[in-house]
């Protein structure tokens, strides 16, 4: 198999995939940019950003086999074996401190899960907001979305285990840096 990309002009990407007898599977022309490529699992993924009022990351995903592609509107934040997780927000939009929406792709069945957690408030701490005195207030795991936040009780982390059904957060507090 052979994908072939192509980009001769600014916002303008052609993608075509050949079996090994040099037969076009499938062909895809995006308004877009190639922002990456990526394999995993015998997955072929392309990641593109449109432009337009605003940012947008998209990923196409090839199983390497089927003649067409599956499109998932987000950027592959984390994976294991079974499972890619992409986000649902553009770049440029900041993380929603009460709620994180994603998609869950697992490649073996090709099939999409639309994960939401809600941040829990604590009980007599007020409304959680970003914790961002350490960077980046999401830290990703082939297992765990750990979500930091603080509130007036100080720091803490909402732990959600992405690769199950259970949308329930294991929250505990964080030591300040």
């Amino acid at each position: 198999m052979l994908v072939t990309i192509s980009q001769y002009r600014p916002a303008h990407l052609t993608l075509i995939a050949l079996n090994t007898a040099g037969r076009r599977l499938w062909k895809q022309e995006v308004a877009a940019n190639l922002n990456r490529t990526i394999t995993h699992s015998g997955q072929f993924l392309v990641e593109y950003v449109t432009s337009g009022a605003q940012l947008n990351i998209h990923t196409l995903i090839w199983n390497g086999r089927a003649e067409t592609t599956q499109e998932i509107p987000g950027r592959l934040l984390a994976r294991n074996e079974a499972a890619l997780l992409f986000n649902t927000e553009n770049e440029l939009n900041p993380y929603e401190a009460a709620q994180l929406t994603f998609t869950r792709f697992t490649p073996a069945t090709a099939t999409r899960t639309g994960l939401t957690y809600r941040v829990p408030t604590r009980p007599g701490c007020g409304d959680p907001q970003l914790d961002v005195s350490d960077g980046d207030p999401l830290r990703l795991t082939g297992r765990y979305v750990d979500a930091l936040r603080q509130d007036r009780c100080g720091p803490f982390v909402d732990r959600f285990d992405w690769t199950g059904a259970n949308d329930a957060a294991l929250v505990y507090p964080r030591p300040r840096p």
